[in-house]
């Protein structure tokens, strides 16, 4: 399992909000409040939040935690059941807020437990995927055609990457994607350099790193790629990439 929240305690009429995570729909969150002995005059509340840009944050639902001295309580959010927009049959979050994109992050906030303390926590899943769209730019420098670090903070491990172009950029340019020390550094760890001027095409990680240690004729290094600290992904051009259009799949397990 993933950690959204470690274990902590929340002192008594306080506030605790978790970091910011991407939204997957794939997401199952799982909440646990723990009460003192004796316990909370007001129950502990948790309420899921979600942000189509990571600034205005809307409240989507709220539970409530038992009262019981010493009990121990649960509560679970699927992400897959707040997902839609107006029109889409049937009440949503976007439909109640008169939005109509879907939302892109989300976080916990943790209310309530009058007079005593309470210990929370929260976990999900761990396998996670990000979609980052680019187009292609002028700009060789690093992390010019686009570049991603996790929101929620490192580390993550990730086990693949693909990039899927739909148009091919005008001039013959190479593109590389890696991790590097930020995001205007490029990188080659994870696709080393692969034409992307001549035609569309899918350009697979795991292929491409067994293709150069046999060119080179070297052992095949290690393809799972650990992003930590202030680490980013970079997408980056070895010459104008104009005209290209398409995405990068990455693939990633956090602890």
């Amino acid at each position: 399992m993933g950690t959204l929240l470690a274990s902590t305690s929340q002192a008594a009429a306080a506030s605790t909000t978790s970091s910011v995570f991407e939204w997957d729909n794939g997401d199952i969150l799982n909440v646990k409040a723990v009460n003192a002995t004796p316990a909370t005059t007001e129950p502990t509340l948790v309420m899921l939040q979600g942000s189509l840009d990571n600034v205005t944050w809307y409240n989507i639902d709220r539970r409530t935690f038992g009262m019981a001295d010493g009990g121990t309580y649960f509560h679970g959010f699927e992400l897959s059941n707040y997902m839609g927009t107006n029109g889409g049959g049937g009440w949503t979050p976007q439909s109640m807020y008169g939005l109509t994109s879907q939302w892109a992050y989300y976080r916990l906030q943790f209310t309530g437990n009058q007079t005593n303390a309470v210990t929370i926590s929260a976990t999900n899943n761990t396998k996670r995927t990000k979609i980052i769209p680019f187009t292609g730019v002028p700009a060789t420098a690093g992390g010019a055609v686009g570049s991603w670090a996790p929101p929620q903070g490192a580390p993550i491990h990730i086990t693949r990457a693909v990039v899927v172009t739909t148009t091919f950029s005008t001039g013959a340019a190479n593109l590389s994607v890696g991790v590097a020390a930020n995001k205007t550094t490029s990188a080659t760890n994870l696709i080393p350099a692969t034409a992307v001027g001549t035609a569309i095409k899918d350009i697979d990680s795991i292929t491409t790193q067994i293709i150069a240690a046999t060119a080179a004729e070297s052992g095949i290094s290690n393809l799972v790629v650990a992003l930590t600290g202030t680490q980013a992904v970079t997408i980056t051009g070895s010459a104008d990439t104009t005209g290209l259009v398409g995405f990068l799949v990455l693939d990633y397990i956090q602890p």
